[in-house]
């Protein structure tokens, strides 16, 4: 059977419309794959389509949210990867920018949000000055985006200007006034500068419109616990605790305790956090000065031994140990803690004063006698080593200077 020349023409036209060499056929089917969550495969049909159409702004532009779409989908790729995922998504959208502007604010959404989205994983990665350059760029195309101008904030408050991240989360606050995490993240920055009242508003608004997420109890009971209100502090943190087993929230809980005198809670609040692989300085040594508070001492000092050997500068740790060591009788190895604690904090008084009592008890009057005391304890302990000398005029005035002081 013989086709008339027109039939022929007409069936070459569909095969080409339906073959595998159609721009329409790629994009339709890329765009499939792209509903479909099937980003790799969608890719692949618009570089069939680009490849073919090479001037086609809205190919470019496909292909771009499906980079981006990938990236946000797939959290298993590398950092690297979704770096360059991004890369991409950004090329191909400016591409279509350039060449097609009646499209330009679709196009210049879609940027804003791939350089967003490349500033996160520069900032996940600590590659602050990258993340702030794609932040910027991304408030270019799109300045109406809060999100943007939080994790610019976050990204300030890592470099510590503080002004610049309090000016984003208030931007990102007057965007959305129902977006919680500026709220809380200007808290904390709040908190950190000593305006606890502040944070606390903050926190309260947080908790308002977010009032599940335990980490702001966490550290709204901790601005309580700086203004001094413990109980409601342990409140806060009994509550964040009760969603979620926040290591955080054990610890400063336990440091809570330390300052209601509940010892024993306080270890076991410490303990939670020990047998969860958590070690820090600051943990062992509120622990061991928890264990020294209840007499036990040779676990006050096994604690502090790892304080000081996960932080060999932490001097409130050898000054601590070497109380410790007082109590055990050990005077040399309480000498050593306290000259080590000296010479790593010579602005604080205590570890003057502890030495110079173990000078007392040494017997070592005249080097009691050469402290750089700022406090009441000092001059007593002076006094007391200038008796010892004979100088009792000496010693009458740095007693009365004590009084005063005390």
């Amino acid at each position: 059977m013989f086709m008339g020349d027109r039939h022929a023409e007409d069936l070459r036209s569909a095969v080409e419309l339906i073959g595998p060499r159609s721009v329409a056929v790629h994009n339709r089917r890329g765009n499939e794959f792209l509903d479909q969550g099937e980003h790799e495969r969608a890719i692949d049909e618009f570089d069939e389509a680009i490849s073919l159409s090479p001037n086609s702004p809205e190919l470019y532009a496909n292909r771009g949210r499906a980079h981006v779409a990938k990236v946000n989908v797939e959290r298993a790729l590398l950092y690297y990867d979704k770096a360059i995922e991004i890369n991409r998504a950004i090329r191909d959208l400016n591409t279509a920018l350039k060449l097609d502007r009646s499209e330009a604010d679709y196009y210049r959404s879609l940027l804003a949000q791939a350089h967003r989205n490349r500033g996160s994983r520069y900032l996940k990665n600590e590659e602050i000055s990258r993340a702030i350059r794609d932040y910027d760029t991304a408030l270019e195309y799109d300045p109406t985006f809060a999100m943007t101008y939080h994790e610019r904030g976050d990204a300030y408050s890592k470099c510590s200007n503080t002004a610049r991240a309090i000016r984003d989360y208030n931007r990102a606050i007057s965007l959305d006034p129902t977006f919680s995490k500026p709220y809380h993240a200007r808290g904390m920055l709040h908190l950190s500068d000593g305006k606890v009242n502040r944070a606390i508003a903050d926190f309260n608004e947080a908790i308002r419109l977010a009032p599940h997420v335990p980490e702001t109890y966490v550290e709204r009971g901790l601005a309580y616990q700086e203004k001094g209100d413990v109980d409601r502090a342990v409140q806060e943190y009994n509550e964040s605790l009760r969603m979620k087993p926040l290591d955080r929230a054990y610890f400063l809980r336990g440091v809570a305790y330390m300052r209601k005198e509940e010892f024993d809670r306080a270890i076991a609040d410490f303990d939670r956090v020990v047998e969860q692989g958590i070690a820090f300085s600051e943990l062992y040594s509120s622990r061991g000065y928890a264990h020294a508070r209840l007499e036990d001492h040779d676990r006050a000092l096994s604690d502090y031994d790892e304080a000081i050997r996960l932080d060999p500068r932490d001097a409130q740790a050898h000054n601590s140990r070497g109380v410790s060591h007082f109590s055990k009788g050990d005077l040399d190895a309480e000498m050593r803690d306290f000259d080590r604690a000296v010479g790593l904090d010579p602005h604080n008084d205590i570890p003057y004063a502890n030495r110079g009592e173990t000078h007392l008890r040494q017997g070592n009057y005249r080097r009691a006698i050469r402290l750089d005391p700022a406090k009441a304890e000092p001059y007593t302990h002076r006094g007391e080593a200038y008796l010892k000398i004979g100088e009792t005029d000496r010693a009458m005035n740095d007693f009365a200077r004590a009084d005063r002081l005390s």
